[in-house]
């Protein structure tokens, strides 16, 4: 896609920025399309203006299985084995509707103590990350939802 269309669509398009998503542990989607946050995912660009449904699940990665061992030292000791990967325990999908404006840049942010994103309300830090959305490094770890173009 050549930079003519590509200034169009940042233009055109809303921005949803997902900041300190836990890494390979978190789905992540808007409308019809998902992605597992990886190392470098940052969030979704071109967002058509309009509303859209948001939503994330927290993957169950990691159990916790103790030795036989273990477990009669456990029962003596009354210590409880956990599930990592969080409360809900894994593949809960907790989403909500966004009306988005060209333009806008949203900004969530991953909350570890409660597994939940949470919107950036701080107008500053809004204005400090809209503006920092042309540098390239941050460019290239937000993903494209749509393509499509129209003069």
């Amino acid at each position: 896609m050549d930079n003519e269309n590509l200034k169009k669509l940042f233009k055109a398009g809303a921005i949803l920025l997902v900041l300190d998503a836990p890494k390979n542990q978190l789905e992540f989607g808007i409308d019809v399309n998902c992605w597992n946050t990886g190392p470098r995912f940052k969030g979704i660009k071109f967002i058509p203006p309009g509303a859209h449904f948001v939503y994330y699940s927290l993957h169950n990665t990691k159990t916790t299985q103790p030795s036989s061992q273990d477990s009669l030292e456990s029962e003596r000791e009354g210590t409880i084995h956990v599930t990592e990967g969080g409360v809900t325990g894994g593949d809960v999908r907790i989403g909500f509707w966004r009306l988005f404006e060209s333009g806008e840049v949203v900004v969530m942010k991953w909350n570890a103590y409660n597994e939940e994103m949470e919107l950036e309300k701080d107008k500053d830090q809004l204005a400090r990350y809209k503006a920092g959305m042309g540098r390239a490094e941050t460019e290239s770890q937000v993903r494209k939802m749509y393509y499509t173009v129209t003069s």
